[in-house]
């Protein structure tokens, strides 16, 4: 009796060990998923985290790319970047998480069959997606939620800890 308890304990570990505990680093999506409009958004965006910070980001995009520039709310320029599947920021900014607020947006603001791409590039994540919110999980446990209300859109990244608040200010 004693055999079979140590095999099964044995199996439950090793079961335990493949299942990687924290998930991998949010992934940016392609253009050929982006929204089928090309426009511009503005929004005022409050970084919360030990402390809010607010900015102002303007975003251009179309099918093939996107531009942004990050402003602090005295319209000074904290950072510029650009995407048409790879990342260039001028200049690198250490204390925003650039590419992860750039995967938070497409996260959001992406049509719900672009973000396929996380489930079909590791089966560890999974998504729940509604009129009013999108989540991903990863192995059950919560990453992202984005929480949609009129012109305003909240989300929540558990794995990093902090929260965006996103207010858009037109076109």
């Amino acid at each position: 009796m004693s055999k079979w308890w140590v095999l099964t304990v044995m199996l439950w570990l090793g079961g335990c060990a493949v299942r990687p505990s924290a998930p991998p680093p949010l992934q940016l999506l392609s253009m050929a998923g982006a929204p089928h409009e090309t426009g511009v958004l503005k929004q005022k965006v409050t970084l919360q985290k030990t402390r809010a910070v607010h900015f102002i980001s303007v975003l251009r995009f179309d099918r093939q790319g996107l531009q942004g520039v990050i402003l602090l709310p005295t319209g000074q320029t904290v950072l510029n970047y650009r995407y048409a599947e790879q990342l260039q920021t001028t200049p690198a900014h250490p204390q925003l998480p650039v590419q992860d607020m750039l995967a938070l947006l497409q996260f959001a603001l992406w049509p719900a069959t672009a973000l396929q791409a996380y489930p079909e590039a590791n089966a560890g994540w999974r998504l729940q997606l509604s009129e009013t919110q999108r989540q991903l999980f990863w192995y059950e446990q919560p990453v992202l939620r984005v929480r949609y209300e009129h012109e305003q859109i909240d989300i929540d990244n558990y794995q990093k800890g902090y929260s965006l608040h996103v207010e858009n200010l037109g076109s």
